[in-house]
């Protein structure tokens, strides 16, 4: 009810201007209006372009995250080489003739 009153004073105070200056009140009005408008237009368009760009980041992230998926298989399959370890603790390739890390000959079985 509250905001029915401050209309009622609203509408008050424009009846009770002069007619020949009503037109001016408008038009400054008006003008007042259209400069609000276009201030939040333009920060819409700011919050909207800043949305588009976090999406493009997005979408970025993912395609890398796609193209890192092969790569993370192929290290898994490399990793699951290392079923051995030399006596100094460091992995073991199949096959590899000395450890890299100590330089013991391997005999492998």
């Amino acid at each position: 009810m509250a905001d029915m009153g401050k209309v009622i004073k609203e509408w008050e105070s424009v009846l009770s201007r002069d007619p020949l200056d009503a037109p001016w009140d408008l038009i400054d009005e008006t003008l007042t209006l259209l400069k609000e408008h276009e201030e939040k237009m333009e920060h819409l368009n700011n919050i909207t372009l800043e949305y588009e760009k976090e999406v493009f980041r997005l979408q970025t992230l993912l395609k890398e995250r796609e193209a890192v998926e092969p790569v993370k298989k192929d290290m898994v399959e490399i990793t699951a080489r290392y079923e051995y370890d030399c006596p100094c603790g460091a992995p073991l390739l199949i096959g590899q003739p000395y450890c890299a890390d100590c330089g013991r000959p391997v005999k492998w079985v």
